[in-house]
């Protein structure tokens, strides 16, 4: 992974912590940071760093072992057994004339023992196969959150490109504004211009510079979002962020940047164009099409607790002492076996009424897959139908733009000239700027409904 640029001549430099794991250290010279990001960099980087990830993976693992420990109890099960006693008191016996200790004051015995289930019509199979499912359930919803987590990424970083490309509009837009108010308030020195043109124009540079500095305020907070989401620390400045175009004309009078940021456009195999409908494969779907399995398995094996279980036993034990009664007790290697069939006759309706249980817990995961598939169905079309719209519009926008610019600077002769007014040259200035703004809000859409197609399509996204 190549990590983000951070700072004027920044020094970014490893260690590795046990584990192998990358933490970057920053280092800032004189000059404000500069920061470069890419959409890998910042997928990457929130992937590894997200905690709602971390934990759907430990949940999934959890889940797992979960599964392991249901399968034991389909296994046979051989246990070491002991066990030591010691009587105060023992009776005796009369035989004949004399009187024989019945036992002995210690009894020991020691073994291994081994007990399986023979028959519980498949109760035992069916709770293993339905910790399983719940546990590929679990796999499917970590792949949901990694999706989930690249689709945040994504929609910051869009975020913060039209943010930028806003402060770079608005830099331009005041720059422009100061050239004419230089221009008109010359030629009002000059008394070819009027005091109300000089304060109408040095009111619109007023304007554009209060535009410029929230726009700047909405790329800080758009930059702090994506730096939490990649888990970078935010010890630099971010009052001032501008564009690396802008920092090289930067407008006059304004304060020197504390940040120049660089924030590329997705390429095509960092955001594929994905047209893939919904279906029963993603990780959504498959997770509750999992829990409704897992349910209906769990009914099943609910059910057979209410009927007859046969179970096997056997051990092998050394016991002392060997018989009852004894003078001389010793040591004795005992084996035994035995089957046990049981049947439960009265337990208040339990095996019944969790089976039922389970079974409206898979119809309850039943509904909320149909109604996620739903949601994506919806949410494909939507897309679908956002970025027809979207493609028509930037054709829209790239005329506009060029007409408005041309618009612009043609107004601006006609007022210099004396034909028209300086609210006419203000209304030109701001049509152009609204074109140009529109135009980036169309792009930052248009990402962000291919995006959000990528996520539907439910593709693994192996970063």
């Amino acid at each position: 992974m190549r990590l983000p640029e951070f700072s004027q001549k920044l020094s970014c430099g490893f260690l590795f912590s046990i584990g192998l794991s990358l933490i970057p250290v920053f280092s800032r010279a004189q000059g404000p940071f500069r920061i470069s990001l890419t959409l890998s960099e910042v997928e990457t980087a929130t992937l590894k760093h997200s905690h709602a990830l971390a934990a759907a993976r430990a949940e999934s693992q959890a889940a797992q072992h979960g599964a392991n420990v249901q399968y034991s109890f389909v296994m046979p099960r051989l246990t070491l057994e002991g066990n030591w006693g010691y009587a105060t008191a023992i009776p005796d016996v009369q035989l004949g004339a004399i009187k024989v200790p019945f036992g002995t004051h210690v009894n020991t015995a020691i073994g291994p023992e081994l007990d399986y289930t023979l028959w519980d019509e498949g109760a035992l199979y069916r709770y293993w196969k339905s910790q399983l499912a719940l546990a590929h359930s679990a796999q499917a919803q970590t792949q949901l959150q990694k999706m989930e987590v690249i689709l945040a990424a994504r929609l910051a970083y869009f975020q913060a490109q039209l943010a930028l490309e806003q402060t770079k509009l608005l830099a331009d837009s005041l720059s422009l504004s100061l050239a004419q108010y230089h221009d008109i308030h010359t030629r009002y020195v000059g008394g070819t211009s009027s005091k109300i043109d000089a304060l109408t124009s040095h009111q619109d540079v007023l304007l554009r510079e209060s535009e410029f500095r929230q726009a700047q305020a909405d790329l800080a907070s758009s930059l702090r979002e994506i730096f939490t989401l990649m888990g970078v620390p935010q010890s630099f400045d971010l009052r001032r962020p501008v564009s690396l175009s802008t920092s090289k004309r930067m407008p006059a009078n304004l304060k020197k940047p504390t940040a120049i940021v660089k924030i590329a456009s997705p390429s095509s195999k960092e955001l594929p164009w994905f047209r893939s409908s919904p279906d029963a494969a993603h990780p959504e779907i498959q997770a509750f099409a999992l829990q409704e399995e897992s349910s209906k398995l769990a009914a099943k094996a609910d059910a057979a607790g209410a009927l007859p279980k046969i179970q096997l036993s056997a051990r092998s034990y050394y016991t002392y002492p060997d018989v009852a009664v004894d003078i001389n007790p010793t040591y004795l290697y005992q084996n035994t076996v035995g089957v046990m069939a049981s049947v439960p006759l009265f337990e208040a309706g339990k095996s019944a009424e969790k089976s039922k249980q389970d079974k409206d817990m898979a119809k309850a995961a039943h509904q909320k897959k149909e109604e996620a598939f739903e949601n994506l169905e919806r949410d494909y079309l939507k897309a679908r139908d956002q970025l027809s719209q979207l493609k028509d519009q930037s054709k829209i926008d790239a005329e506009t733009t060029a007409e408005t610019s041309e618009l612009s600077r043609l107004v601006y002769s006609a007022y210099k000239a004396g034909h028209i007014t300086i609210v006419e040259v203000q209304d030109a200035d701001l049509r152009e700027l609204e074109a140009a703004i529109q135009a980036a809000r169309t792009q930052a859409q248009t990402a962000i409904q291919i995006a959000t197609l990528d996520y539907i399509a439910g593709e693994k996204n192996e970063k």
